[in-house]
């Protein structure tokens, strides 16, 4: 009997020398559900990241993301127009046809154009720049805004937002990451200690079972009353009982826990008792002192803030645009053109030319109010950001304090433990003398096997604690 409990104890008391972050080695394959190698938080933190139905469609996410930025730089492609007609028919029967290539540029939005035309036929005076020579006129230019549309354009604006939003799509399934590795986490926590808890029921269990015999054997012997008998059969009933409900909470448990722990094919899979750890790994006592460290490095790593950070650089790529809209448009335009071939003498000198255009709204009224809407939104975005870092900061103090009450806890969970522990086995010893009763002896038991239930529990709340302390800090996802 006293091997059996100390056993219990011993089981209650392993620290796994990992940590909660296991590192890299060869797992067995999440597919085998019915395997009895132990599970550890990195295989399920492992199928989270791969099969979890979430972040497939964060990752659907960042594929929309990347299909927007491959749509925006569809603006530089170049462009060829071919045209062509005709007068067959009137007074001048003349035809043109013409090609074009241009070729919008990210330098100071130009746009370059590059072309051959040839004219055939009979033009009147007024359509006489239509006429080329034989082999046609060969031209290039370009077009450059001096003043709005130079420094960014709407082209140039929907490329940079579209490229910041790709990296804002990668923090936001980062941050998805984070938070169902948490969800894992806590789930898989919940799992061991319900696991634990029906073993402390079942070695309770084998207690009682195993001072039948004995209690038969002196009632046999007359030094026991039969009702003694009776009496351990009812706390052998009592406690068939509560190994049922252990049972029970660790299979909801470990349905609960399938919602992380998957096939790569995202099959969910329901956890074997046999592959429950032997215990928790040993906690560790939290520092303060890296609580302020910990705090910075966490507003520089928590992957909500860096995806505020680009929404904020989306923002600020509409007001560029917004200020520079309400410019007046002033653009030069250059070309040189080059006839080729035979024909009229007056065509067969080089061509340069240069031009300017101005346009100037005058109320302006529609951009300015653009203008507006784009310096609210990115006031917004602002606002946000330092409240989401305001939160960063609250969420990991929080979860230090809790990490810490239930490192606390732990060390005297442990404690009540040893003593209860100490306890019970003294009363069994004096039963066994004669100098105790069977209720005195069941009293003591279930006190000790309270205790143990207890710091199971305390050390389930600690990793949970942890866990949570790692979410907020963003430690999970390393």
């Amino acid at each position: 009997m006293r091997r059996a409990l100390c056993w219990m104890v011993a089981a209650l008391a392993l620290a796994a020398g990992s940590s909660v972050a296991v590192p890299a080695a060869a797992e067995p394959d999440l597919a085998a559900a019915t395997t009895s190698d132990t599970l550890t938080l990195e295989q399920v933190l492992r199928a989270v990241r791969d099969s979890h139905p979430d972040m497939e469609g964060a990752r659907a996410r960042v594929d929309v993301a990347e299909g927007w930025s491959l749509e925006a730089d569809g603006g530089w492609d170049p462009k060829v127009k071919l045209s062509g007609k005709g007068l067959p028919l009137g007074k001048y029967t003349k035809g043109q046809l013409e090609a074009l290539v241009t070729q919008e540029s990210p330098l100071w939005g130009a746009r370059f154009h590059a072309g051959w035309r040839r004219g055939f036929g009979d033009f009147p005076v007024y359509d006489g720049y239509l006429e080329t020579l034989s082999g046609g006129e060969v031209r290039a230019g370009v077009d450059v805004p001096l003043w709005r549309g130079g420094p960014i354009d709407r082209r140039r604006a929907d490329i940079a937002a579209a490229e910041v939003g790709v990296e804002r799509s990668n923090h936001e399934l980062r941050a998805t990451a984070l938070d169902l590795a948490a969800e894992a986490a806590r789930a898989y926590w919940t799992w061991v200690e319900a696991g634990q808890q029906l073993t402390i029921a079942e070695q309770l269990l084998a207690v009682a079972e195993d001072r039948t015999t004995g209690i038969e054997r002196r009632i046999t012997a007359g030094s026991l009353e039969p009702i003694v008998s009776v009496d351990n059969q009812r706390t052998v009933l009592d406690r068939r009982t509560k190994v049922i409900d252990a049972r029970r909470k660790l299979e909801q448990s470990a349905v609960k826990l399938s919602l992380y722990l998957r096939t790569p094919d995202g099959t969910p899979i329901i956890a074997s008792e046999s592959q429950l750890p032997a215990g928790f790994p040993e906690p560790v006592a939290p520092s303060e002192g890296r609580l302020a460290s910990d705090i910075r490095q966490a507003r520089e790593r928590r992957p909500d803030i860096s995806a505020l950070d680009r929404k904020t650089r989306e923002a600020e790529i509409e007001v560029e645009l917004a200020d520079t809209n309400v410019s007046p448009r002033i653009d030069l335009k250059a070309w040189v053109a080059k006839d080729l071939g035979t024909g009229n003498p007056d065509l067969e000198p080089l061509d340069v030319g240069v031009g300017v255009s101005v346009e100037i709204p005058l109320l302006l009224r529609k951009d300015r109010g653009k203008a507006r809407q784009a310096q609210g939104k990115l006031a917004e975005v602002r606002a946000k950001r330092r409240l989401a870092e305001d939160k960063v900061g609250v969420e990991v103090r929080v979860a230090f304090a809790s990490l810490r009450a239930a490192w606390q806890v732990v060390e005297l969970a442990r404690e009540a433990r040893v003593a209860n522990e100490r306890l019970a086995a003294a009363e069994r010893r004096r039963l066994e003398l004669g100098e105790s009763d069977i209720l005195v002896v069941n009293l003591r038991e279930l006190a000790a096997a309270a205790a143990a239930a207890a710091e199971a529990s305390a050390l389930a709340d600690y990793h949970r604690a942890d866990t949570d302390y790692r979410a907020a800090t963003a430690a999970l996802l390393r």
